[in-house]
């Protein structure tokens, strides 16, 4: 539940109380992944950024339309949670402006395209979550339109048409290192393909 909005902060960072059911949630879907990493929890703040949130929104109105249009109308999720780990210098950046297109593959290379890349697993984004001066790291959790998906190669710039014989325009939401279990997601080809939900801080 997000609470009310300051007129002179459209972005709050809301901290969660340990015992809240929120923090406890948050906290499990972290710790389901990551493999052999330790972590100890500084904290996990909600990010209420209602500019970012509401562009999402219509993205993921206009995602669907799409989908529907090409027939897509499986059970598979247009949407899905995933992590994804950053430096200290880029927290603020996203959490006020969004994720960077510009910066894809600063950290993670280009193996999958000129995307902003997510993990399913709290694990492989770890290794990306460099540590600060005061020896913390950073990971987010964000929302996704992940859409229909394609493969991806080294260095894709745009994402491939879905149909020409339907449209001429509609082009894949985002590329896959796996078609069939897909554990890292190039998106946000598109402006506002990704919201970031949570920021854990973790030492």
């Amino acid at each position: 539940m997000w609470t009310e909005p300051s007129a002179k902060n459209p972005c709050e960072m809301v901290v969660l109380p340990k015992s809240s059911w929120e923090y406890l949630e948050v906290e499990k879907k972290f710790r389901a992944t990551l493999g052999r990493h330790k972590a100890q929890i500084v904290s996990i703040q909600r990010i209420q950024n209602r500019r970012l949130y509401f562009a999402y929104v219509k993205e993921k109105e206009e995602v669907q339309e799409k989908l529907a249009r090409h027939g897509k109308t499986s059970s598979k999720s247009v949407e899905l949670e995933l992590w994804h780990g950053t430096k200290e210098e880029a927290v603020e950046h996203i959490t006020v402006k969004g994720f960077n297109r510009s910066l894809a593959g600063s950290n993670v290379g280009r193996k999958l395209g000129f995307g902003v890349y997510f993990a399913v697993n709290s694990s492989y984004s770890f290794t990306y979550a460099s540590l600060s001066v005061g020896q913390q790291r950073n990971m987010f959790l964000c929302k996704v339109l992940v859409g229909q998906y394609t493969l991806g190669k080294l260095d894709l710039l745009e994402l491939p048409l879905m149909n020409e014989s339907v449209s001429s325009v509609d082009r894949f939401d985002s590329a896959v290192d796996n078609l069939t279990t897909p554990t890292i997601f190039s998106s946000c080809f598109r402006d506002h393909q990704a919201y970031p939900d949570y920021l854990i801080t973790f030492k």
